[in-house]
């Protein structure tokens, strides 16, 4: 699922939250638009392992 966020506020939050869990090592640019995977979680880790 994709979202746009066109808040600057509500754009920050969520980088400084990726950066402090080290999330925004997933974070990639496609035509100048920072995109955000969804972090792992639990069950995806079990199925990777």
């Amino acid at each position: 699922m994709a979202i746009m966020v066109l808040e600057p506020g509500v754009e920050q939050r969520l980088l400084d939250e990726r950066r402090s869990c080290d999330g925004d090592q997933f974070g990639e640019v496609w035509e100048g638009v920072y995109v955000m995977s969804p972090l792992p979680y639990n069950e995806h880790q079990l199925i990777v392992f």
